[in-house]
């Protein structure tokens, strides 16, 4: 289940703990979305071959399509976007009107799902199984967060970005990745709604009280 990281989580760090914190979300966002690109959509891809070959046929993967697919076109940006960087070549003077625009469109294409996709009628039917998720959403990955970070740095404001983190709700992304696979969407959704109701009212008020 893939976190709301990079925007509700950069959204709360930055009012919690400002600029620099929000500019650490990102960095770790950034990890996310190459693991949603390199290991979640393939993986995602293998479950639709299995449940489309059934149970009673003999399951025989496409390795192909699984490892390698057009949804994936987002790593091979980011792996032009790092070559020239590495090779600091300079940026013409276009690409900042162009990027900004596509920080706001990219902003508008990843909210317009939220209320696209969902289904409350049919996330309803999975509201206990969402439960399930609730103690290793907030409090088990948080404790291991904390802890784990702890172990590599001293720098207090890293180490509430990363306890922040590791309680961040069930994002969007999750919904899309099921939806675009067409596998079960509706428990991606319940465990969507769910803990992000429980995150805003609940964990992160918590945080922001123990912050103080």
């Amino acid at each position: 289940m893939l976190s709301n990281t990079g925007i509700l989580g950069g959204l709360c760090a930055y009012i919690a703990m400002g600029q620099l914190a929000y500019a650490y979300v990102q960095v770790i966002a950034m990890a996310q979305n190459i693991f949603t690109l390199s290991f979640c959509f393939p993986l995602a891809e293998y479950f639709h071959q299995k449940f489309t070959a059934g149970s009673k046929a003999k399951f025989q993967p496409h390795w192909r399509s699984i490892l390698i697919s057009w949804n994936q076109i987002g790593l091979l940006s980011m792996f032009i976007g790092a070559i020239l960087n590495i090779y600091e070549v300079p940026r013409p003077d276009i690409f900042d009107p162009i990027f900004n625009a596509s920080v706001h469109l990219g902003a508008w294409f990843g909210i317009l799902p939220v209320g696209y996709l969902l289904n409350f009628k049919a996330a309803r039917l999975y509201k206990y199984l969402a439960l399930t998720i609730v103690p290793v959403r907030f409090l088990i990955i948080p404790v291991l967060s904390f802890i784990t970070a702890s172990l590599f740095t001293n720098n207090a404001l890293l180490i509430s970005v990363i306890t922040l983190i590791g309680m961040c709700p069930i994002g969007i992304n999750s919904v899309v990745v099921t939806q675009l696979y067409k596998l079960n969407t509706s428990i991606a959704e319940a465990i969507f709604l769910i803990t992000t109701i429980i995150f805003i009212f609940i964990a992160y008020p918590i945080f922001l009280f123990l912050m103080t």
